[in-house]
């Protein structure tokens, strides 16, 4: 719900839709309560499964979207039949100059993998990559919970399913955690780190991220489409 609480903030009408009804109610319950979203910019939220080939997106009365925002690895459930069927439902329900802004996990973060090396493990230093074109796994998103089928998907896919729908164009590429920690580093194992080290490592990320091939090896890539 953080982001859907920012930019409903901003003045700017949200559908935040996810497929588990407590993380839904969650999200309610700190809008409802957060005094600084406009009554008129309440998000309407929607539960909603994207690996469901079924799913609706669509309101009622049916309109489109100035642009769509997925956070975090949200789209890593979804197999790439599924990835495809998504850019299709896009092309119809985002405006011509619209934006579509995607943040993915990748196949190889280079800081994961020194560190499991590091750890002499190296089946975990690869976990990311196999032969196959998108590296699958069975993982625990969250502790004591059931495996899900996690998907590493390049940047380069990413940008060949959306452009094949003939709809949308590449605007920016860039790493999300490149030399920062990586996620699976613990709060308490970043904090060790000096603050002036942490710094640094944010300058360099700032500088290195946007480039090629620097995009390919953060621990997740944000992908900036636009709907023409």
């Amino acid at each position: 719900g953080d982001d859907a609480l920012h930019l409903a903030s901003k003045h700017v009408y949200v559908l935040a839709t996810d497929y588990s009804q407590g993380m839904l109610r969650k999200a309610r319950k700190k809008c409802s309560s957060n005094t600084s979203i406009p009554r008129d910019c309440q998000p309407t939220f929607k539960k909603l499964d994207l690996r469901d080939s079924h799913y609706d997106i669509s309101l009622k009365p049916a309109h489109k979207f100035a642009g769509a925002y997925c956070n975090f690895g949200g789209l890593n459930n979804l197999s790439p039949e599924d990835i495809g069927h998504l850019a299709h439902e896009l092309s119809e329900l985002i405006h011509p100059g619209g934006k579509v802004v995607l943040v993915v996990m990748g196949r190889f973060c280079l800081l994961e993998t020194l560190y499991y090396l590091l750890k002499c493990n190296i089946k975990r230093a690869f976990r990311r990559l196999n032969r196959a074109q998108n590296a699958e796994i069975a993982a625990r998103v969250a502790p004591n919970t059931k495996k899900q089928t996690i998907y590493f998907y390049s940047p380069d896919f990413m940008e060949r399913v959306f452009t094949a729908t003939s709809q949308f164009h590449v605007i920016r590429k860039r790493a999300i955690g490149l030399t920062l920690p990586p996620s699976l580093w613990s709060r308490s194992s970043s904090k060790k780190m000096h603050p002036s080290l942490l710094s640094f490592l944010s300058w360099v990320d700032s500088i290195l991220s946007g480039h090629w091939p620097f995009f390919y090896f953060g621990d997740h890539f944000l992908i900036e489409f636009e709907r023409l």
